[in-house]
């Protein structure tokens, strides 16, 4: 889920990301970073990832 609230994500795949931008009432430029929250589904993806190296303090 964006932090904009304005953004609507139109699609996905596991290399692309198509978002809807026109509402925002931020100028992004290709380039800009968009942050996400991250629900807890991708944060357990995350942490069961063998491509993601985990670091317990």
């Amino acid at each position: 889920m964006p932090i904009d609230d304005k953004l609507e994500i139109l699609g996905a795949s596991s290399d692309h990301l198509i978002v809807d931008v026109s509402d925002s009432n931020t100028s992004y430029k290709v380039g800009d970073i968009i942050t996400f929250r991250m629900g807890y589904g991708a944060l357990l993806k995350g942490f069961t990832s063998e491509y993601i190296e985990k670091e317990l303090l």
